[in-house]
């Protein structure tokens, strides 16, 4: 690979983002950093404000912005490829248009990649901001107490999916037989395939800010059409992960994990016919990976009653923070 002028490229992907896109750009182009990074913003034809406002930042820092505008509406998969594409850092982080990052992360997240050689991705927690308003940290679904994990371990924790503003990686571990295309969430297998050549570290500070609203891409209606093409990107990443050397039993648990989650929304949605189907799938494998899901299989010819007990559980939890079962 040759090598670049900037130790840092900031992979930025937007669409309609006018109300977030203005800071998202000032907490990037604002880090103290003794390194010189690019930012490269890729606008997938938006029809608001957006371009407008990023043509302004590019022509204040024109030696560090560079925009690729989309003709077409490509989605977010096809705009993320084409932005990566035209980074040349030696490091890449992502970040959505309507998030942000907070001080010091560029050169805290770079530093730790230097030390550590084994490693080919880092990410860290996030402040979460739901429509304006400041919230917790945004969990970091890996096991706080293990900060570093090989491919198996991080597929068994569920590759992780984590907000796009939390990511670092190296360039040099981009697939080299290139990306492959999902229809709803690709970051998990393009998590995966970071992890096939080296191993991912958690950096337990608070670097960066994650929105949710309701034009984000991450709100996810609970409709079936939706479900069904979640479920098919995972079990599909999940198979990919068997091909990349995976274990299979950890491979397997995965997507028996998926099949149950499906089944659960298909539950709580009345569908009792799709519910008896994926529990069903979801022990074709013979795993059961923890009582819950053993209880859900044993009485999934009892759909109601199972109804019941997880509209009782949910109420319980928002009351006492517990779960029954």
């Amino acid at each position: 690979m040759e090598k670049s002028k900037y130790k840092l490229s900031i992979s930025i992907v937007t669409y309609n983002h006018q109300n977030f896109i203005r800071e998202c750009l000032q907490s990037v182009v604002e880090q103290e950093c003794d390194f010189d990074f690019e930012v490269v913003v890729g606008d997938d034809y938006s029809t608001d404000n957006t371009r407008s406002i990023l043509m302004r930042f590019a022509e204040k820092y024109p030696n560090m912005i560079k925009l690729l505008f989309q003709k077409s509406n490509v989605g977010y998969d096809k705009n993320l490829q084409d932005v990566i594409n035209m980074c040349t850092g030696e490091y890449i982080a992502n970040i959505d248009g309507d998030d942000g990052a907070l001080p010091l992360k560029f050169i805290k997240q770079l530093d730790f990649l230097e030390k550590h050689k084994d490693c080919s991705m880092c990410f860290h927690n996030l402040r979460l901001i739901i429509d304006g308003s400041m919230g917790k940290h945004y969990n970091n679904p890996l096991d706080e107490n293990t900060s570093v994990v090989n491919i198996n371990e991080f597929v068994n924790q569920g590759l992780a999916h984590w907000g796009n503003a939390s990511k670092m990686y190296r360039r040099s571990a981009l697939p080299k037989e290139g990306f492959k295309s999902f229809e709803c969430i690709p970051d998990q297998h393009f998590h995966l395939q970071i992890a096939r050549n080296g191993k991912v570290a958690y950096l337990n500070e608070v670097l960066g800010f994650y929105r949710k609203h309701s034009q984000g891409i991450s709100v996810i209606n609970r409709n079936k059409d939706k479900i069904e093409c979640v479920l098919n990107d995972l079990v599909r990443t999940y198979r990919y992960a068997k091909d990349y050397g995976v274990e299979k039993e950890i491979a397997d648990r995965r997507i028996s994990f998926v099949y149950y989650d499906a089944a659960c929304q298909y539950l709580m949605l009345n569908d009792y016919i799709k519910f008896k189907h994926y529990i069903t799938k979801s022990n074709e494998n013979f795993i059961f990976f923890n009582t819950k899901h053993r209880i859900c299989f044993i009485l999934k010819d009892l759909p109601r009653v199972l109804f019941f007990l997880k509209t009782l559980n949910n109420y319980v939890y928002r009351i006492r923070g517990k779960q029954i079962i």
